[in-house]
């Protein structure tokens, strides 16, 4: 796989699993990448009206580890979250 190849499937991958987790559970994100290497990601849990909680906090050096740093972290969030959703099921 290509480097472009890669880069894109970081993308689509980590607005996927974001936009499926926006609607569930009220997330804004910001997102800064520039040549010099000080590339961020940051997501936001959002309560009513008022910003709540970091949940993601992504920086590295080139724009597609920062999106597969962002997808990791996302990934550890959504599991989490569903796993208190069950407890409080069950």
């Amino acid at each position: 796989m290509t480097e472009n190849e890669r880069y894109k499937a970081a993308v689509r991958g980590f607005y996927g699993m974001y936009r499926r987790l926006q609607r569930e559970h009220r997330l804004r994100m910001r997102s800064e990448f520039d040549m010099k290497g000080n590339n961020s990601i940051e997501i936001w849990k959002y309560g009513d009206d008022a910003k709540g909680s970091c949940i993601c906090r992504a920086r590295e050096e080139s724009e597609l580890a920062c999106y597969e740093r962002a997808m990791e972290l996302l990934e550890g969030y959504g599991g989490k979250e569903k796993r208190r959703d069950e407890k409080r099921a069950g």
